[in-house]
């Protein structure tokens, strides 16, 4: 039947038919390039990695030093036990249904994956001088990411891309692969995320849905909503504060660690790069706004109002608007709508915002004041913004002629 082991093996036989001699690409660490596969050719890889026929050793792929992630579902399918990869399992085998067998012509949508890597990273100096207005915000606390689908949607990922999708993950990232399978393959050819990389992702169409979430995921039922483009997504990794000794807040307030948050989330909001909008095609360059939420503020134990702030100061140098969803906190989204109003109506920069976050002792200063929220406002409510003077960020600038990039983190070539 469909979806049966005769289907997979059927669909997994095709690989010379779809792919030819040639090999199935690598993005590695460093690369700054892209990967398509029409549907079909998807569909054969997901059927190699369910029958665990992907060579185990795979270190000719690892170039450069990069980590790949699990390459097939042998703990998924040896540990069946545990429910949430029973919901998975559910899951890829309507993907499988839903596909049907294997045509004789290679079907023409294509999945297509960009690995974004920004040679030129901003430092301190360089954000304190960027003059771009932050731009607007729509704080909201009902809905998910997943319901604003004209937005770039923020992938809170694993630096190794997919988390652990093929083991026992249910958190955001391995739920969406979950119900967009298509995704999966970029655990064959993606290399770990460095520091200054993102992953974009393009035609991941949903085929099920689920409920619940972490270890009480479960199937439920085929997708039936309207055919629509899948949504652009963006996969950004953020820094897990689980095992830093002494005061959390004070460590993620240290400079260099923001630095890392905000050129992290830059890399992945670059979506009107020339180079990137070209490969993802013209539906897909641009998008006005960014959906996200509390990255990073879960098990990673980032800080919700921080993450906020970088991520809002991000979107600004990227030239979108953020719509940042609060999953069902009222009073944060409440709060954070208040900052952006006293902030936006003082004509505040990027530039201005970033030095706000820096100021010394901000840890004790906000804890004071009964957070990071309050301080910024506080710093503000009183005095109007300076005129934007400096570095008006990169939509004042001429592209670069180095293909490297020098006109800011995520918006230069």
């Amino acid at each position: 039947p469909e979806g049966g082991l005769t289907h997979h093996r059927r669909r997994a036989g095709q690989m010379l038919t779809l792919f030819g001699q040639a090999s199935i690409p690598l993005l590695a660490q460093g690369d700054r390039r892209g990967a398509a596969f029409c549907r079909d050719q998807a569909a054969c890889l997901l059927a190699h990695m369910f029958l665990c026929t992907i060579p185990s050793d795979r270190s000719a792929w690892g170039a450069r030093g990069g980590r790949l992630n699990r390459q097939n579902f042998v703990e998924m399918l040896t540990d069946g036990r545990r429910g949430q990869d029973v919901a998975k399992l559910q899951c890829l085998l309507v993907y499988f249904r839903a596909l049907g067998l294997p045509r004789g012509q290679p079907s023409p949508e294509a999945v297509r994956f960009f690995r974004v890597s920004i040679a030129d990273v901003w430092d301190d100096r360089r954000w304190r001088s960027c003059g771009v207005p932050l731009r607007a915000v729509k704080a909201v606390h009902e809905g998910i990411i997943d319901d604003y689908h004209d937005a770039l949607q923020v992938d809170f990922a694993n630096a190794c891309i997919g988390g652990g999708v093929l083991s026992g993950g249910c958190v955001q990232e391995e739920i969406r692969f979950t119900q967009c399978p298509d995704l999966i393959v970029s655990l064959l050819i993606c290399q770990a995320m460095g520091d200054n990389e993102a992953i974009i992702f393009k035609g991941g169409r949903r085929y099920c849905e689920t409920r619940g979430y972490l270890f009480d995921l479960q199937f439920n039922g085929r997708h039936t909503g309207p055919e629509i483009s899948p949504p652009l997504l963006t996969a950004i990794d953020a820094l897990d504060y689980r095992g830093h000794w002494g005061d959390p807040l004070t460590h993620q307030l240290e400079p260099a660690v923001m630095l890392r948050e905000l050129n992290k989330a830059c890399a992945g909001f670059c979506v009107r790069l020339p180079d990137v909008a070209e490969f993802l095609g013209s539906n897909a360059s641009h998008p006005r706004e960014v959906a996200t939420g509390h990255w990073g503020c879960g098990a990673f134990l980032g800080n919700k109002e921080l993450k906020a702030l970088l991520q809002w100061m991000a979107a600004s140098a990227c030239d979108l608007d953020l719509v940042y969803t609060t999953f069902g906190d009222e009073a944060f989204a409440h709060e954070l709508g208040h900052v952006v109003d006293t902030l936006r109506s003082k004509g505040v920069t990027v530039g201005q915002l970033w030095e706000a976050v820096c100021w010394p002792d901000m840890a004790s200063t906000a804890r004071n004041l009964g957070g990071i929220f309050r301080h910024v406002k506080a710093g503000f409510a009183q005095a109007r913004a300076q005129p934007p003077g400096g570095d008006q960020g990169p939509r004042s600038r001429p592209p670069p002629q180095n293909p490297s990039g020098s006109a800011a983190p995520g918006l230069g070539p």
